[in-house]
């Protein structure tokens, strides 16, 4: 998340959306007053500063503002939710664009299966995909990701991590993005256009934006190719709102 105060937007970041290289491209245009929660670690070089994919530098793209210190912690997780912003501050930030971005549930499940495959908990499992898997195994092995369960981050509700299946965890996180007082909604599958559009109504303007992540997903086959007509039917059920919302389709290759 960023709040910019010297723009007066707030960024929210759901999981799985190219939040990261939108915050690279918007750490440069905030000041030393604004909120960043920062990047994960596994971007981090002490000595460089925040390094995304091609080798590029963004200095600025630190936590900053985010450690409360009456207790060395910090004060808002990087995925905090808009709700659970406006419980923390006791404001719903009314004078603020608030701004976040969506993408195909279907694709975005696949995405993080990929994502959740660098922890070692995860490659234990024996799931990770192959090029020699058929399409039954890529289905059987997205199955047994969707219902796994793992220990997962509360996000800043102030509960303990949570053990849940990563379907139950993604869809929970995920579908709290999505208020009726959001401003902009980039869409993951036109997001250099959409973040023009929506950055540019507070003044920030971007030539392209940086690529994080980019390297985590080693098969390049579509996500249709993970799924059957029960797990097609499961993400539909799990993300209907968003799905009805923005009229989202499982689409096949």
């Amino acid at each position: 998340m960023i709040v910019c105060h010297s723009k007066k937007f707030i960024f929210f970041k759901p999981v799985k959306v190219a939040g990261t290289s939108i915050e690279a491209m918007l750490s440069d245009w905030c000041g030393p007053d604004d909120l960043i929660t920062g990047p994960g670690i596994e971007h981090y070089n002490e000595s460089l500063g925040t390094v995304c994919d091609n080798g590029n530098v963004f200095k600025n793209y630190v936590s900053r503002n985010n450690i409360d210190e009456s207790n060395g912690k910090s004060r808002f997780h990087n995925h905090i939710s808009p709700d659970l912003l406006y419980k923390k501050t006791k404001s719903k930030w009314d004078d603020y664009t608030k701004i976040s971005v969506i993408r195909n549930p279907w694709d975005m499940c696949v995405s993080y299966l990929w994502w959740s495959l660098f922890k070692k908990s995860w490659k234990d499992l024996g799931i990770d995909p192959v090029e020699s898997d058929t399409n039954i195994d890529l289905i059987r092995k997205f199955r047994i990701f969707l219902f796994t369960e793992g220990t997962f981050p509360d996000v800043g509700y102030g509960q303990s991590d949570q053990i849940m299946s990563s379907l139950d965890w993604l869809s929970w996180s995920s579908n709290k993005f999505y208020t009726d007082d959001m401003d902009y909604l980039i869409r993951y599958e036109n997001l250099e256009e959409d973040a023009r559009v929506a950055f540019s109504s507070v003044g920030v303007e971007f030539d392209t934006l940086p690529r994080f992540k980019t390297n985590v997903r080693k098969l390049n086959t579509h996500y249709s190719n993970y799924y059957d007509p029960f797990t097609i039917n499961l993400i539909e059920f799990r993300f209907d709102e968003m799905i009805k919302k923005f009229g989202y389709k499982f689409k096949n290759k």
